[in-house]
């Protein structure tokens, strides 16, 4: 089963600019699947589910409540938040993709979903969109389109996980 390095990725997206110069398409982009890789390899349909106001930032901590129903809910069972942590490398950490994010988007936003369509008029977008967004920059990062699809990223991140030593709970 072949599964494609994430370094590529993480390499290509030190390459962008900061977040601060990063288009909105692009840190629409990038935030999206930094988002998935970085929670364990989440979903396009859980990260789809984030809503603005449930996103907490306290301290050094970045937490992010899934409150809709995604595929692991079950009647007494719900995901826990995503937690994350400041990283140094701007370009990688979601805490400075996101508050750019927000700052960007915040003229165009009419609703309380966190990704919204980076052209006219500006709606939330579906998971299908994330998806394409996420394959986006796998392309970008040369990583093959035809074998892989955003979905892999799952894979992708719990082997890369694996191989550094994080333990997987």
């Amino acid at each position: 089963y072949d599964i494609w390095d994430v370094s590529k990725v993480l390499t290509y997206m030190r390459s962008c600019p900061k977040p601060s110069d990063q288009t909105f398409k692009m840190l629409s982009q990038n935030l999206a699947l930094l988002l998935g890789l970085l929670s364990g390899g989440q979903r396009c349909r859980t990260i789809h589910q984030i809503e603005v106001p449930d996103i907490k930032l306290s301290g050094d901590m970045l937490c992010i409540p899934i409150m809709g129903k995604i595929k692991q809910t079950k009647p007494g069972k719900h995901m826990g938040p995503l937690r994350f942590r400041p990283y140094k490398e701007t370009n990688l950490c979601i805490i400075s993709l996101l508050t750019q994010y927000l700052k960007v988007s915040a003229p165009f936003r009419r609703t309380e979903r966190l990704f919204i369509s980076y052209v006219q008029p500006h709606s939330a977008v579906g998971k299908e969109t994330i998806a394409r967004w996420c394959k986006s920059v796998l392309a970008h990062a040369g990583i093959d389109i035809s074998t892989f699809s955003s979905h892999s990223s799952r894979a992708a991140a719990s082997s890369k996980a694996k191989c550094v030593g994080i333990p997987v709970d």
